[in-house]
């Protein structure tokens, strides 16, 4: 309030805004040397007066028009060339600030450059307005890196001032993203025209094939003109800067900086893989706040915290084990290095069709996610079955093998939609329940043509080292510490409720780590927990038994659950596996239900003692076993005991109090995993040369 003012610190002598009134002094009476001389009464009603009028430019008699603001900051000595600045005007975008300020800090001192950070609403009008407040800056330095709050700088990234010319706008051009919906470059188009007319006084004559993001700007003093506040009041539309500045930009002055620079959310799927690459990660777009301000977190912990780095390095994520079989046998069987897609386009005559099972869905036809790459090699491929049953037209001269990876009725159903020659199952389990569905169904097809290959351990997958120390080292594992790992999907067959729950019936030194991923992908896939009290939804088991259609229920509940126990961490699936199952001391999948469980099977390759329940490919290994038995979808079997956090835990305390017998059935799985990796190939092999030759 202007009464607990110390009067004596008014010295200004000239117009302009006052530090100690926090208002504008202009240059008219009553100005800056007046308030030095009349009451505080007067200065009061004057200040309270005109309060708004003189700060403001221009009042817009529109409200959809922002009004001008006469912008000022107190901006810090000058002590380099280069700044980088940072605009929090309100908390929303403090709140970011308060995660990436360190890293966008330490890149300032690495560039030599001044960290300048304007905080303030100074137009509660419209707030967007504020990012012009970093002409009070660019007029000032030779060169200006702006970053909006939601930028993540990653450490030790490369000077961008000395990778940005003097004499241009350096900025990431997202116009191939917005081009490429309809409904975005529409909008973008009706913005052009308002600012053409309106601003530029121009007329509109063709289209601006630019987008300039304004997340990441490089600004050199001699062009400092291009991005400041016009001098008429303009449409309150949310990435108005950006347009005005690619219309005002000539392909001269421009230069287009890359992704790396800028990565941004928005650009979708691809943001995953290029956050990898990238300098700047750019978080934008994200409407919950919340979420925004995990995905920035998790980027933060990566800097400083091991078990969440592991995701920054890995370049592809492999979800499931049908995702992991498609890339073994494109490796191992085909010995592929060409990779293309199986559709309606590709006209080659293929000898061979392997299919992989999939649900007939119209939505993930068009998700180009499910497209999975499949190998050519010897005119074979390998193909989604939805993609098959579509492209029908192309089958009559193909020979068929389906693949069933789960013992479900509806995989049963679709393997022999496509009439195949051979039918493979992953498990023996796969095989009894196909012949149990050909004899209900009353399907005469012959027992020969239905083979058992089980999955296999990718041996690109497999980096057993002779120490672990390292590997726990990366973890911050001590050496008193049990280390408890599980790589699973978080979906509600994983039952990792169970899991996370036995932590707390677990003595303090067991750490548990879930590598695990969900769908959807673009939205939950790669959320890091932090450690809070979240809220806990109820989770109950359905009624019915069908756990798929609480689907995303689940995930929330799941991590908010990890989230309330400081002894688990959530991390997504990795396709490197190595550093956990090599720092592990025991796996654990306690899983209701499997198609096969690869995860499990890869932890045996690693010697590590496997836990889990009596389902899948673990039914038919020698490994611990969860007293559990559930009903597998399709199957008729009742609903049996659930498998509770108390079973594992005292599982769990049993194998570390069992060396010897731990020991002697850690031989005997990796034994078994070990012929299974074997002999993947060669039964694959035999049978594709038996097709050539029988047919």
């Amino acid at each position: 309030m202007v009464e607990k003012l110390d009067l004596s610190q008014c010295i200004c002598d000239k117009p302009g805004w006052c530090p100690v009134f926090e208002k504008e002094m202009g240059t008219m009476p009553p100005n800056w040397k007046w308030c030095q001389d009349c009451s505080q009464y007067d200065r009061e009603e004057h200040f309270e007066r005109t309060r708004k009028s003189v700060r403001t430019l221009v009042q817009s008699t529109d409200p959809h028009l922002a009004s001008l603001i006469n912008f000022y900051d107190e901006l810090p000595p000058q002590q380099s060339e280069y700044a980088v600045c940072v605009v929090a005007a309100n908390d929303y975008a403090l709140e970011h600030l308060s995660v990436t300020r360190e890293s966008i800090v330490e890149y300032a001192k690495l560039c030599n450059a001044d960290y300048i950070e304007l905080t303030g609403d100074q137009n509660e009008d419209w707030p967007m307005a504020n990012k012009y407040r970093i002409y009070q800056v660019t007029k000032k330095y030779k060169k200006t890196l702006y970053l909006d709050c939601d930028v993540f700088v990653k450490s030790g990234s490369p000077n961008i001032f000395k990778n940005t010319p003097d004499d241009k706008i350096s900025a990431y051009d997202e116009f191939k993203d917005v081009a490429s919906k309809q409904k975005d470059l529409e909008w973008l188009r009706s913005i052009e025209k308002w600012v053409f007319a309106n601003i530029l006084d121009k007329p509109y004559e063709s289209s601006v094939d630019n987008m300039l993001n304004g997340g990441v700007l490089v600004i050199p003093q001699s062009l400092a003109e291009l991005y400041r506040q016009p001098q008429k009041c303009y449409i309150k539309e949310w990435c108005f800067d950006q347009v005005l500045l690619s219309c005002l930009v000539p392909e001269e002055l421009l230069n287009r900086l890359s992704f790396k620079w800028n990565c941004e959310f928005e650009a979708g799927p691809k943001f995953w893989s290029r956050s990898c690459k990238s300098h700047f990660i750019h978080v934008n777009n994200v409407k919950q706040q919340d979420k925004r301000l995990r995905f920035l977190s998790m980027f933060s912990d990566s800097e400083t915290n091991p078990k969440v780095s592991l995701l920054m390095g890995h370049k592809k994520p492999i979800s499931g084990g049908v995702g992991r079989w498609n890339e073994q046998f494109s490796n191992t069987v085909t010995d592929s290095k060409t990779i293309h897609y199986y559709d309606d386009e590709d006209q080659e005559c293929s000898d061979i069709v392997v299919c992989w099972l999939m649900g007939h869905n119209d939505n993930k036809l068009k998700n180009p996610e499910y497209h999975q790459p499949f190998g050519h090699f010897n005119k074979i491929e390998i193909a989604p079955i939805d993609t098959v049953l579509r492209d029908c037209s192309n089958l009559s001269n193909k020979k068929i093998i389906s693949v069933v990876h789960n013992p479900i009725e509806w995989e049963y159903k679709n393997a022999l939609a496509v009439n195949p020659l051979k039918i493979v199952c992953v498990s023996q389990r796969c095989k009894s329940g196909l012949k149990t569905y050909l004899t209900k169904n009353s399907i005469d097809y012959p027992d020969e043509d239905i083979v058992v290959i089980n999955n296999a351990p990718d041996p690109s997958r497999i980096n057993v080292r002779e120490s672990r120390f390292e590997d726990r080292k990366y973890l911050k594992i001590q050496n008193h510490e049990k280390l408890i790992v599980c790589l699973s999907r978080i979906n509600p067959q994983k039952n990792l409720e169970a899991l996370i729950k036995s932590s707390d019936l677990l003595p303090s030194n067991y750490k548990i780590i879930i590598a695990g991923s969900e769908l959807p992908k673009n939205k939950l896939s790669r959320l890091s927990v932090r450690t809070g009290s979240p809220r806990l939804v109820n989770w109950t088991q359905p009624a019915d038994g069908v756990w798929e259609r609480y689907h995303e229920e689940y995930v929330k509940y799941i991590y908010e659950l990890a989230a309330s126990r400081i002894n688990v961490s959530i991390l997504p699936l990795q396709n490197d596996v190595s550093t956990l199952l090599n720092a592990a001391d025991l796996y654990v999948q306690p899983s209701r239900y499997e198609g096969f469980g690869l995860s499990p099977v890869e932890a045996m390759m690693y010697r590590i003692p496997v836990l889990g329940t009596n389902t899948g490919i673990l039914s038919e290994m020698p490994c611990f076993k969860l007293n559990y038995k559930y009903r597998h979808l399709g199957e008729q079997d009742t609903v049996g005991q659930e498998t509770t956090a108390e079973d594992v835990a005292s599982s769990i305390i049993d194998i570390f109090n069992s060396k010897i017998k731990s020991d002697i059935i850690v031989d005997e799985c990796h034994k078994k995993a070990r012929a299974m990796q074997d002999a993947f190939v060669e039964q694959w092999r035999l049978l594709l040369g038996s097709l050539n030759e029988r047919y």
